[in-house]
């Protein structure tokens, strides 16, 4: 009987050791000391919802940002062990805030999943209440467990219309998949993968809600040599998501290990110029409507509907054949509208504008349809009046 109990408590504690190494493994203890950052940087304290604390690190630029990055760090430790694969983007014009979530690090807390969620959206509010003129663009680069958290947060969150891009480096597509996948690594819990992994929730899964980040861009990047997340995760995202997307699947590379590399990290400057670049074009939509293009909407029908009192004709497409941007057109924030309640409106695809029947139905409504949208039935909402906004910032 006392075997039978010890054979027990090991398969639990065993049990109990894997689930927590996928999910939480916070350290209290700062590791900065041992590794100078080689670039000035600012301690931040930020208020979470529950009143805690929370510590972050501000790198700064020597003059206004290009864009700034906030940095959502992965499981292991704390922001010490992780802000340095992020430090040599000050000195190229990127401007970093890397957040420790609630119970890592400095911050305080009692450290959740929901509350890495919560935590990252903080930081977001941090950000956007600095002020575009300080911060330039906003782009969040997460990694694994982070990049999770970064593109469920951002793809929900009503700050969605200040974000001008998403990073997730070796994220993970659901949280019960890497569960079982941990449980199936160790001979002990390798009968209970699928039993166990069933007890994970799947309320902050990224694959439920990828498809739901377009159109703000999204880049994945994972390591072909991961041994921690395993590249089909990445695989899987990538292919539940809506353009714009980008995968990059790099070989050699190992768990969050491609920013390290100096020809990869020349290659991500290179991608951010082109999100900046965009996002700054956009601006000349104006605030509301940056803001409101970026809220979703799911529906059962297809195509994208112009509100009332706005002609397709006014809807130009936003590049020439040869991919430049045409002067005094409207910017892809300011292309989304929805159609006036019932009726027939007209549909737009990339730059081709078609005929839809748009449903009767409430926005609210729309949102329930379905769980995960495909990308052909994306629409994003401006009102009337943000139309005519767009127009009038424009001409």
């Amino acid at each position: 009987m006392s075997r039978v109990l010890l054979t027990g408590s090991l398969l639990l504690c065993a049990v109990l050791c894997a689930c927590t190494s996928v999910f939480l493994y916070p350290d209290r203890k700062l590791h900065l000391a041992d590794r100078p950052l080689g670039t000035p940087a600012e301690t931040v304290w930020i208020k979470a919802r529950d009143g805690s604390r929370l510590h972050a690190l501000y790198l700064p630029t020597s003059g206004v940002p290009r864009a700034t990055l906030l940095h959502l760090h992965g499981n292991a430790e704390n922001l010490s062990s992780h802000v340095h694969l992020v430090t040599w983007l000050p000195q190229h014009g990127y401007a970093v805030l890397s957040i420790d979530y609630r119970g890592y690090g400095l911050s305080q807390g009692q450290a959740s999943v929901a509350a890495l969620h919560e935590d990252a959206e903080t930081a977001l509010a941090w950000l956007v209440d600095r002020g575009a003129e300080r911060t330039g663009p906003l782009v969040v680069l997460g990694q694994s467990i982070g990049g999770a958290v970064a593109i469920r947060m951002v793809a929900r969150t009503p700050l969605r219309g200040h974000v001008a891009g998403v990073i997730a480096d070796s994220a993970f597509s659901s949280y019960r998949r890497i569960a079982r996948e941990k449980l199936a690594a160790f001979w002990l819990t390798w009968p209970l993968q699928w039993p166990l992994s069933r007890l994970i929730g799947e309320r902050y899964a990224p694959i439920d809600v990828v498809a739901e980040l377009s159109p703000i861009p999204l880049l994945l990047i994972h390591g072909g040599r991961d041994q921690v997340v395993d590249p089909s995760h990445a695989q899987r995202l990538f292919a539940a998501a809506c353009d714009p997307k980008t995968l990059w699947l790099i070989p050699e590379a190992g768990h969050i290990d491609v920013l390290r590399r100096a020809g990869e990290r020349e290659r991500l400057l290179a991608f951010l110029d082109v999100w900046v670049s965009a996002a700054k074009t956009d601006l000349r939509c104006g605030p509301a409507c940056a803001a409101a293009s970026r809220r979703p909407v799911r529906m059962s029908g297809a195509g994208i509907g112009v509100a009332e009192g706005v002609s397709p004709e006014s809807l130009p497409p936003q590049q020439s054949q040869s991919g430049a941007p045409v002067p005094g057109v409207v910017p892809t924030a300011c292309r989304a509208a929805v159609s006036p309640a019932g009726g027939r409106g007209v549909g737009i695809q990339g730059s081709r504008i078609r005929k839809a029947l748009t449903p009767r139905r409430p926005a609210d409504k729309m949102r329930a349809l379905s769980r995960r949208p495909s990308c052909g039935g994306r629409v994003f909402s401006l009102s009337s009046r943000e139309v005519q906004t767009c127009q009038q910032s424009i001409s």
